[in-house]
């Protein structure tokens, strides 16, 4: 686990969140030691596990790939903020049925207990997962800039087709492999848009984002259906937290947030 995180917050975050995942009030969060404030009216987020570089300095494939398309593509001066616009996370998550796991994850099962190789196998309770993934914050100040974002996105880092409303594109009931996938794209990740009035996107619908801080850090998490259940469980163990909204493409909420 990366060292520029506590420890005890950690722990801490297992404590408090791993009964509230194993109540199916919600399916995960990601904790921050530093996450960037930003003055610009909208911002465009993007969260992965291959945002970083190898151990020479080189862009992994998913953030090399990623970056061409947008420098290519993508708004004019956008590529010279990429770099510094990432930041790191933990990210917590109950495990789904899925295979784009990342490597180098740490499992537990719901009493924050670490599960071997071995014990992993014979485990049939609720298993969840620990690793660093990386925040790719996009600071917009133009409508036309997020529209641009958001397509380029929507075309390259999804593992399958997306259509307009934000759902996967099936055909004869199977879903549409995406051609254009840069490497290492997820079946379901997560893409979400801030801007500073009540905006409204196709394809993303508005949920509400937990914050919890600990130790100097910043426990996140996402929730739409199950928000009220989560403000009174916090409530009722006198945990304060913050309350915004934000928008998320539909296929994240509808196939994994909503899934719990």
């Amino acid at each position: 686990m990366p060292t520029q995180f506590d420890p005890e917050a950690l722990e801490k975050s297992r404590q408090l969140f791993f009964p509230i995942i194993a109540e199916r009030i919600i399916t995960g969060y990601n904790v921050y030691r530093h996450k960037s404030e930003t003055n610009a009216p909208f911002i465009v987020n993007y969260l992965h596990s291959d945002l970083s570089f190898d151990e020479t300095g080189k862009p992994l494939p998913h953030l090399e790939e990623l970056t061409d398309k947008l420098s290519k593509f993508g708004p004019a001066q956008i590529i010279e903020k990429i770099t510094n616009s990432i930041v790191d996370c933990v990210a917590v998550y109950k495990v789904g049925d899925w295979e784009e796991n990342p490597t180098g994850l740490i499992f537990y099962d719901q009493f924050g207990i670490v599960l071997n190789a071995e014990n992993l196998k014979k485990h049939r309770g609720l298993v969840v997962v620990e690793g660093k993934q990386y925040d790719l914050g996009i600071e917009l100040f133009h409508q036309r800039e997020v529209d641009e974002v958001l397509h380029l996105l929507r075309r390259y880092v999804f593992m399958y087709e997306i259509n307009d409303n934000g759902n996967i594109r099936n055909f004869h009931g199977k879903p549409v492999i995406n051609i254009d996938a840069i490497s290492g794209s997820w079946d379901i990740p997560l893409v979400t848009l801030s801007s500073k009035e009540n905006h409204k996107k196709q394809g993303f619908r508005h949920v509400e984002e937990i914050t919890v801080t600990e130790l100097d850090h910043l426990i996140v998490t996402l929730i739409d259906k199950n928000a009220e259940r989560l403000r009174i469980l916090l409530q009722s163990q006198n945990v304060a937290f913050n309350r915004q909204e934000k928008l998320v493409n539909n296929a994240f909420i509808d196939m994994y947030l909503n899934i719990t």
